[in-house]
């Protein structure tokens, strides 16, 4: 009963990982460029910058910008050169970072749908569920708590 990990190496086309690698490219430069723009455009437009929606949607520009920016990168790399080429400690981080990034980019749509449903259904309570201290708690529950699944999965490991 020894835990052995036996190494499984799946191998593609090479055409399928160059076109992998085109997509991850392609999507990281439209990634940055529209979360940045949206980002920009949502902190310079004074009407918005008072809505609870905005804090979220800005929360998950945020979250896609970095995924963008980092995750689909080392995506990239790993299709071109076909294997890792990063060294063990980048590889150990990365799903730390792709999951947490997706667990955070799940949290903030849930959010955001609550807000949207709270405003529609129970629009007498919607003040009360959203003054400034509760959006920040609400937003640094969504990061925090992705955080946390992230960290206490790799300490059980």
């Amino acid at each position: 009963m020894f835990n052995e990990t036996k190494s499984i190496v799946i191998k593609y086309p090479r055409e399928t990982t160059i076109f992998a690698s085109i997509c991850a490219v392609f999507f990281c430069i439209v990634g940055i460029t529209g979360n940045l723009v949206t980002i920009i455009a949502l902190i310079r437009c004074p009407k918005l910058r008072g809505h609870a929606t905005t804090a979220f949607v800005l929360s998950l520009c945020v979250s896609d910008l970095l995924f963008c920016s980092v995750n689909l990168p080392l995506t990239a790399s790993r299709f071109i050169h076909e294997a890792w080429t990063l060294g063990d400690s980048v590889c150990k981080l990365f799903p730390v970072l792709f999951y947490g990034n997706v667990a955070v980019s799940l949290l903030n749509m849930v959010a955001i749908t609550l807000n949207r449903y709270i405003l529609v259904s129970c629009h007498q309570y919607y003040r009360q569920f959203y003054t400034p201290l509760s959006i920040w708690l609400q937003l640094l529950s969504c990061w925090v708590f992705a955080v946390l699944i992230m960290v206490s999965n790799k300490l059980l490991q």
